[in-house]
């Protein structure tokens, strides 16, 4: 893989830990001869400088996703050390000089996923995990139309819709009880929260699929990666497909989904 010269870090300076870890960082950053530079998780992207060889966060899960969005559109690998609770995508395994070493001399894996664009008239928006569309009334549900392709999926009566990536299946989709998919299909998930009516189960629908979800006006929140958009006024419908390019997320070694589960999300082989 390319040698990393450059690492700009993005830090989430609310979490335990982030100080020291940043610390570490800069110290072995210096003895190895990479470049860094860091900035609060809070800063305008726009304002990163460019160019860069990599991306660090130094957070949790929420710092990483924060941030992909920038490292997508920029062509830009990603790599995230957890000082959070879960770390499903912050999952830098190694000492701090050991890690950075690797990068330095470019021994790393890429794994590549699947990102989803959002296109609501003309807002446009991106996201690793998921897209999530939700009644703007917390008591109250909503009735949401989902196509594919111009056929009609369904009319959904719920609390909202889940559009995930096969990355996004262990998040909010997972809590939704929608299946696990393995990061590196290719899939657009949609999965149904808590919908009125015994019979509504999550799709698995094909990467080239053209989704558009319809609602009444001013009756739905959008949040793509637990971001939350500001709609358009009036705005009824959103077209969401998988993006043309995907996110590289930087690994020390191969990546092994069964092992995230089971220490992650507590799968476990039997029945206790």
């Amino acid at each position: 893989m390319k040698p990393i010269r450059h690492i700009t870090v993005i830090i989430n300076e609310k979490k335990p830990g982030v100080p020291e870890c940043l610390e570490a960082v800069l110290a072995s950053a210096q003895s190895i001869g990479l470049t860094v530079v860091y900035f609060p998780h809070t800063i305008e992207r726009e304002t990163i400088p460019l160019p860069t060889d990599l991306i660090i966060t130094i957070g949790g899960d929420g710092t990483f996703l924060s941030v992909a969005d920038f490292a997508h559109a920029h062509d830009i690998p990603i790599l995230g050390i957890n000082s959070g609770k879960l770390g499903f995508l912050t999952t830098f395994s190694l000492p701090i000089e050991e890690g950075l070493r690797r990068l330095h001399d470019g021994h790393y894996h890429i794994s590549p996923r699947s990102i989803l664009d959002g296109h609501c008239e003309s807002l446009h928006f991106s996201s690793l995990n998921d897209i999530v569309i939700k009644s703007i009334h917390p008591t109250h549900l909503v009735d949401l139309q989902a196509s594919a392709d111009g056929q009609m999926i369904n009319e959904y009566s719920s609390d909202g819709l889940i559009v995930a990536t096969p990355t996004g299946s262990t998040a909010y989709n997972l809590s939704a009880r929608g299946p696990l998919l393995h990061p590196h299909l290719d899939a657009i998930l949609l999965t149904a929260i808590s919908p009125h009516s015994l019979s509504d189960r999550s799709l698995i629908l094909p990467p080239s699929t053209q989704l558009m979800i319809s609602w009444p006006p001013e009756q739905v929140l959008i949040a793509h990666d637990g971001w939350m958009i500001d709609l358009p006024a009036h705005a009824s419908s959103l077209n969401i497909t998988r993006s043309a390019k995907r996110l590289s997320i930087i690994y020390f070694d191969d990546i092994d989904f069964f092992n995230l589960l089971r220490h992650k999300l507590q799968l476990r082989s039997k029945v206790r």
